[in-house]
């Protein structure tokens, strides 16, 4: 059974699941060689693995929404009814704004 099947089948007996990562002949844009990642290691004090998440992890906050993006602007009934919840005047004037 080779890497790729052993992750697949270790994914659906409920263990942890795996990757196989291939190394780069040389290092670039989409990728590293080994002797990268064992320099990384060694000047963060992880082992090789952590150093692969701790590359995943910061790339997932980078490139993923923390939040669900909107579908579309708040309507007037959905502005009206968040001013009633949160207990502004809806007839107080606005004297200043951080963005004007």
């Amino acid at each position: 059974m080779n890497a790729l099947a052993k992750a697949v089948s270790a994914s659906k007996d409920g263990k942890t699941d795996s990757l196989l990562v291939k190394f780069k002949k040389k290092d670039g844009p989409i990728g590293v060689q080994k002797s990268t990642v064992k320099l990384m290691s060694e000047l963060l004090g992880f082992n090789e693995t952590d150093v692969v998440h701790y590359a995943l992890s910061k790339l997932a906050k980078e490139i993923i929404p923390a939040y669900a993006l909107d579908d579309a602007p708040l309507t007037d009934a959905e502005i009206k009814k968040i001013r009633k919840l949160s207990g502004i005047d809806q007839d107080m004037a606005m004297t200043s704004s951080l963005f004007a």
